[in-house]
């Protein structure tokens, strides 16, 4: 409950929850008792005046999420209309889903539009949006569906619902603390986000329904699992925000987070004011002024550090950007992440990359000049 009144305060109309399964359809997943809580904690929300969405893939294996289509009924709609009428039996304004087979790899273009397009009518006969998730993840692309930004190109798998029914509502994403206008250090396989704002424009400029859906935090091993105390996402989300007002002024705003740790209720609180105020001329110390105010003359001398500290990590954490012993770009949020065993096979693999290079501190022996002249100042 204190997390709904929190919304409200904060000036919020909507809260989604992503749906969770293990084990067996006819166990817990489904049962009637979780059918209960459920709808129970939907009733709750929307007595405090919010919308409430469920976050359920169409049939992407990744996190134990409870898909719309389960292996072993895929291709199946006649279990794909189950799942979608148990959770409008919650009592859900909308459904929220992701598409392909996992975050970095990819169902058939055509089968995925198909079932999108069947979805959203259904959906719509039953007066609830489809919203789906645009990953922002690379180098997956629906042959034969040509990008609009580049028509000679394919799109990327993502941006599949560019082709899709009109009524599908499309969730750009973007990744970690950085913002629409930053230069990324290789997160996702990417140099900047230059293509979700493109698309972005697109779909304002078509008419296409759109929320921007960005993060206040990044819970898989970057930030608040170290946790890192990043003030810089606060100031990035209004960034975005000023940034969509001119080239996409008609997109909502869905935010991404991922927990409270270590001051991560600044990043949630800033980003709710600066997404109810849309101020094309509010700045950095002005967000967290307003947003301290009530703490008096001590809410003053917190916001200036705020301002300060957000500063110095947009400078030296995203623009500082240089090159490891073998060329690859890199910045010093690198050297403050966490890193674990997964992170580590992936970097090796090249596969489902997330996070920024570094240099591992074992190989920091064999580098002690670049060490010197390039990582040390």
């Amino acid at each position: 409950t204190m997390y709904l009144q929190w919304l409200v305060a904060n000036k919020q109309n909507l809260v989604e929850w992503a749906l969770l399964e293990w084990g067996p359809p006819d166990g817990f997943s489904m049962s009637a008792m979780r059918q209960r809580r459920l709808r129970e904690l939907v009733e709750m929300a929307q007595e405090w005046g919010l919308k409430v969405a469920i976050d359920t893939p169409m049939n992407l294996q990744q996190q134990h999420a409870w898909r719309l289509q389960t292996g072993d009924a895929a291709g199946s709609w006649e279990a794909v209309v189950q799942r979608i009428d148990w959770l409008c039996s919650l009592g859900v304004d909308e459904v929220s889903t992701e598409i392909g087979s996992t975050e970095f790899s990819h169902t058939d273009p055509e089968q995925t539009i198909t079932l999108l397009n069947t979805t959203v009518a259904y959906l719509a006969g039953k007066g609830k949006r489809l919203v789906v998730k645009n990953h922002a993840s690379t180098r997956q692309v629906a042959k034969g569906y040509k990008s609009p930004v580049h028509p000679d190109q394919d799109l990327n798998f993502n941006y599949i619902t560019y082709h899709a029914d009109p009524r599908v509502v499309s969730a750009p994403h973007t990744v970690q603390m950085y913002s629409l206008a930053d230069p990324l250090a290789g997160s996702y396989g990417r140099r900047d986000f230059s293509d979700v704002r493109k698309m972005m424009g697109v779909f304002d400029r078509e008419g296409k329904p759109q929320v921007f859906f960005p993060e206040t935090a990044y819970w898989v091993n970057f930030d608040n699992s170290v946790p890192l105390f990043l003030p810089l996402y606060a100031t990035d989300r209004l960034q975005d925000l000023q940034i969509l007002a001119r080239e996409a002024p008609s997109a909502g705003h869905l935010n991404f987070e991922s927990g409270w740790a270590l001051g991560y209720w600044v990043n949630n609180a800033a980003q709710a004011l600066a997404a109810w105020r849309r101020d094309l001329d509010m700045s950095p110390s002005k967000l967290f002024g307003e947003l301290l105010r009530p703490l008096g003359a001590s809410g003053g001398e917190l916001a200036a550090v705020l301002t300060e500290l957000a500063d110095l990590q947009n400078r030296s954490l995203v623009q500082d950007v240089f090159l490891s012993p073998a060329g690859d770009r890199q910045t010093l949020v690198g050297y403050l992440e966490g890193w674990d065993g997964m992170a580590e096979a992936q970097e090796a693999w090249q596969f489902a990359v997330v996070q920024p290079p570094r240099v591992h501190p074992r190989d920091l022996m064999d580098s002690s000049e670049w060490y010197l002249e390039t990582l040390m100042p």
